[in-house]
């Protein structure tokens, strides 16, 4: 896109430069000696038309408008040209000739070139090109030679622009290929981070909010109405929150559910201070479960709450009660590995960590760092591709080389034989050595911008072969090129302006003609009788215009293009993260609501147990959560028997086969179960020989024992 922008730019800018000084048209009809027919005023508000359109793509920035008016000026072009080469075949004269549409035919080649397929875009440029030069003279090229001549100064002229912007266009779909792979997989990790970060705080929620509600409604002093009020859980606040406000609500959560709780705070945090808000989120509710659980596993003992601020927040709670030992930590202790240890882990920057054996207390220490926390997210080094160099995005290194110099060269050398030498053959021979110097300095590539010596030698060989040529005793032609090193000259200096030395090539073009003015006004010097006037090599430098334009745009687009990527990348990351976090969120709130609404419905205590035990189970044993063992064990539950669902295989996923043996014995077991009967099943570790296991203990005293193999 800024590639096109960078084009529409420059041809807008040109296209009435280029027009206007073509043949001095402007002035031309400023003094009224331009001849225009009806054909002529038409083809002029074209042109115009095609400029103000170029000019507005580049403020409007829209891909389709691009290519909509790069192709409607290329179109419009070559219509011209067609009625221009009919009226040339049929009458011999054509009355769009005043406009000489060869002069600028390559700023429609190099939109088209910009807009149209790789190759296709190329050859229908050149070709319209071809075409165009050899029918912008009065008079027909009278031999095949001066044809070729013609058609291989337009390449010349042409070819480095059409070049560079078909690499540019190249560089740019590798970039956006890199891009967009670099954004997939960020987004994957972004998406994964997010929703099990999403996931952990879901079950927080169930087993903080939800079951504590469920508990209350069993027992009755909790309306089962107010069920509804459990289920709402909103995205993460993705803006940041003050370390203050954070450090409050710690104080508050403490007070709340460790009213004993001695709270300790060592330092004063800044009121600039900010982090995450889910980070926040989730530090508050790690503390709220560290602290809740203390009081009721070790409501004798001594709690204390430590707050710690050095550009990082700590927060410590510490008891001196029995301990545990976190390997034995029982399944149905959700708050423990979901709200202290899985949740800060999912979240970038915190970190926590639990310290506690049986008769040493526990200690549980949350730490949220901001030099690791980052909103970036990382993409994999798979996908990271490193961007083109300036001098590999213009192409550079495959324009400026000795072959390419030598075919230049070759043509250089036509150019000087369409002219007549006579008496001045030793101009023209020292005329080509400083060329041929010049292209050699040209080809030093180390980099788009040619260093200091090579870009004062090519100015002095341009500036030298033109005067030299401005004192050569030879007549002038009639038609073009008129007099050989002004093109010539004037092609060195745009060479000059690719290399990114724009000031040397302006500085050469407007020595030679101040020069030139210099000796034809002193009269120190004879320049020839057939010199070129100083207006006239001046009305020449619009060439330099568009040469000078494009290797800047394209640097600072290149400079520019990490970080647009990385601002765009980030936007839709943020965009995709947000979009999947909702759509995520959305589903388990439906799930929720529907599980809460048998309750509401049923208005019964002894449902509000039965529901309890159900989402237990989905936390816990998140492997034996489908819609049959679901169905089977509830069922089970209003009969009155005792079901237990232990998931020690999670997070490792379920073995399709044993699995589904699993799940059809319990369900036909749970369908036997009366009210005193109890039902244990157990999902194994990966790499036991068994799968899972079953134990039906029936209420004459039999016990059922059934294994699972693992699948060999």
């Amino acid at each position: 896109m800024n590639l096109l922008r960078i084009v529409a730019m420059v041809a807008g800018v040109s296209y009435p430069i280029f027009v206007g000084l073509s043949r001095s048209n402007a002035a031309r009809l400023i003094d009224g000696t331009l001849p225009l027919t009806p054909w002529a005023v038409v083809a002029l508000v074209m042109l115009g038309l095609s400029a103000v359109f170029l000019l507005s793509a580049a403020l409007v920035h829209s891909r389709r408008y691009y290519y909509a008016v790069f192709r409607g000026t290329f179109v419009a072009f070559s219509a011209l040209l067609a009625i221009h080469i009919g009226f040339r075949v049929m009458t011999g004269a054509s009355p769009l000739q005043v406009l000489y549409l060869g002069d600028y035919a390559g700023l429609p080649a190099a939109v088209l070139v910009a807009a149209a397929p790789a190759g296709v875009g190329t050859l229908a440029a050149l070709t319209m090109l071809s075409f165009a030069v050899s029918f912008n003279s009065v008079v027909p090229p009278d031999s095949l030679f001066y044809l070729l001549m013609e058609v291989g100064h337009a390449w010349l002229l042409m070819g480095p622009f059409l070049f560079m912007i078909a690499r540019g266009r190249q560089v740019s779909r590798r970039l956006d290929a890199a891009a967009v792979a670099e954004y997939r997989s960020a987004v994957t990790v972004a998406r994964s981070s997010l929703l099990g970060e999403l996931e952990n705080r879901f079950l927080s929620h169930v087993h903080d909010t939800v079951l504590a509600d469920l508990r209350a409604v069993a027992a009755g002093t909790l309306p089962v109405e107010q069920l509804n009020d459990s289920t709402p859980l909103k995205m993460p606040d993705s803006r940041s929150t003050a370390v203050t406000a954070v450090a409050k609500a710690l104080r508050e959560v403490v007070r709340k559910a460790a009213p004993g709780t001695e709270l300790d705070a060592r330092s004063d945090v800044p009121l600039s201070a900010v982090m995450p808000t889910e980070a926040a989120a989730a530090i508050i509710d790690c503390v709220y479960e560290a602290v809740s659980n203390s009081r009721r596993h070790a409501p004798d003992a001594n709690c204390r709450a430590v707050f710690e601020w050095d550009g990082r927040l700590r927060v410590t709670v510490s008891d001196d009660g029995p301990g545990f030992d976190p390997s034995q930590i029982p399944t149905d202790r959700a708050g423990v590995r979901i709200s202290i240890l899985r949740r800060p882990r999912n979240i970038l920057g915190l970190s926590v960590e639990l310290d506690t054996a049986p008769g040493a207390g526990t200690r549980v220490r949350v730490e949220w760092d901001r030099s690791t926390s980052s909103t970036e997210t990382a993409a994999p080094e798979a996908a990271r591709r490193p961007l083109p160099s300036a001098q590999e995005t213009l192409g550079i290194g495959t324009l400026f080389r000795p072959a390419t110099a030598a075919a230049a060269f070759a043509v250089f050398v036509g150019l000087g034989l369409l002219n007549d030498h006579s008496g001045a053959w030793g101009h023209f021979l020292a005329g080509l050595a400083l060329t041929a110097v010049a292209l050699s300095l040209l080809c030093r590539v180390e980099g788009v911008r040619l260093d200091s010596p090579a870009a004062y030698g090519v100015s002095a060989c341009a500036f030298a072969m033109v005067m030299l040529g401005q004192f050569a005793p030879f007549p002038a032609s009639s038609e073009w090129p008129y007099r050989w090193y002004v093109p010539v000259g004037l092609l060195l200096c745009a060479y000059l302006a690719l290399r990114d030395r724009a000031g040397f090539a302006w500085g050469t073009w407007l020595a030679v003609s101040a020069a030139t003015a210099l000796i034809q006004a002193t009269d120190a010097l004879s320049l020839a009788a057939e010199a070129s006037s100083a207006e006239w090599l001046l009305n020449q430098a619009s060439l330099l215009v568009p040469a000078s334009f494009i290797p800047v745009l394209l640097g600072k687009l290149l400079r520019s293009l990490p970080l647009l990527e990385r601002a765009s990348r980030d936007e839709l990351v943020s965009l995709d993260r947000t979009t999947g976090g909702r759509r995520f969120l959305d589903g388990w709130t439906q799930w929720l609501r529907r599980q809460l609404q048998v309750v509401i419905d049923d208005t019964s205590p002894e449902y509000a147990k039965i529901m309890e035990k159900r989402l237990r189970d989905a936390i816990r044993s998140p492997l034996l959560d489908t819609p049959a063992v679901t169905v089977a064990v509830w069922e089970a539950r209003t009969r009155g028997a005792q079901v237990r669902l232990i998931d020690d295989r999670s997070p490792a996923t379920a073995d399709p086969a044993p699995h589904r043996e699993l799940e059809e014995r319990l369900v036909s077991t749970a369908a036997d179960l009366d009210d005193c009967d109890a039902l244990t099943v157990r999902l194994l570790p990966p790499g036991r020989h068994s799968y899972a296991t079953l134990v039906a203990e029936l209420g004459d005293g039999e016990a059922r024992r059934v294994s699972v193999p693992v699948t060999r």
